[in-house]
C-alpha cells in the first residue's frame, strides 16, 4: 500500500469526530451515555479491523514488492545486458563501449543493423536450456535474450498482479502484448526461428524502460 488509504483514513476521522460530537451535543445524558458506549464499541471494532486487516495487507503487499522488486530489476538490466552482448560488441565502431543503459532511442536506431549483426558469435554466447533453441548469429542472440525469458518472467509475476500499482501492472500488460513478443517470441517459441524487425524492437525498449522509474538499476 504505497499511498494513504484514503477511506479507511476518512472512516477513521468520521468516528472520532463523531465520538466527540456525541459527548458534546448529549452531555451526561443517559441518552449521550447510551450513544457513547455504541460508538465507542464501533470505534474499537474499526481499530482492532484496523491493525488485522489494514496493516496485515500493508504488510502482504510489502513482501510482494519484495519478491516482484528483484524480477522488475532483472528485466531492466537483462534488456541492457543483451543489448551490449549482441549490439554494442560487435560492433567496432562502438569504441570506447557507450553504457548500454544510458542509450537514446536515436542511438539505438543508428546501431541496430541487422545485416551487420547477421555474423556468426564469437566468444560468450546465452544458452537457455529450457527453450530448446540456440542462437547462430549476434541478432539471433539478441531475439534470444529478449523473449523468451522475458515472457517467463511476465508469466511469473501476472499472479500478483492484483498487489502491484496499477501503473506497474499496465506496463507489464503493454509489454506482454507488445508486436515484439507477440511476433518475434512467438515464432521463437513454436517455429523455432529467429525474425526480426527493428522498429518494433525499439518500441518494444521504451516499453521496458519505463520499468525503470519504478526499480533502481545498478549498471557497472
Amino acid at each position: 500500500m504505497k499511498n494513504i488509504d484514503y477511506p479507511v483514513g476518512a472512516a477513521f476521522i468520521a468516528l472520532v469526530l463523531t465520538c466527540f460530537g456525541a459527548g458534546f451535543f448529549f452531555g451526561s445524558s443517559k441518552i449521550g451515555e447510551a450513544l457513547s458506549g455504541l460508538i465507542l464499541s464501533i470505534f474499537s471494532s474499526y481499530v482492532f479491523f484496523f491493525f488485522t486487516v489494514t496493516l496485515k495487507d500493508r504488510s502482504e503487499k510489502k513482501k510482494i514488492m519484495n519478491i516482484i522488486h528483484p524480477k522488475l530489476e532483472r528485466m531492466v538490466s537483462s534488456l541492457d545486458v543483451a543489448i551490449h552482448n549482441s549490439i554494442l560488441f560487435p560492433n567496432q565502431s562502438c569504441r570506447p563501449m557507450p553504457n548500454a543503459n544510458k542509450l537514446t532511442v536515436e542511438d539505438l536506431e543508428n546501431l541496430i543493423d541487422v545485416d551487420a549483426l547477421n555474423i556468426s558469435l564469437k566468444g560468450f554466447r546465452s544458452f537457455y536450456y529450457q527453450y530448446d533453441v540456440k542462437a547462430e548469429t549476434y541478432i539471433d542472440q539478441l531475439i534470444l535474450d529478449t523473449t523468451l525469458p522475458f515472457k517467463s518472467q511476465l508469466e511469473d509475476i501476472k499472479p500478483y498482479d492484483y498487489m502491484l500499482d496499477h501503473d506497474i501492472v499496465k506496463i507489464l500488460t503493454d509489454i506482454e502484448n507488445s508486436p515484439y513478443l507477440k511476433f518475434s517470441g512467438h515464432r521463437l517459441k513454436y517455429d523455432k526461428s529467429f525474425v526480426f524487425d527493428k522498429q518494433t524492437f525499439i518500441d518494444y525498449w521504451l516499453l521496458v524502460k519505463k520499468l525503470e522509474t519504478y526499480v533502481e538499476v545498478k549498471w557497472h
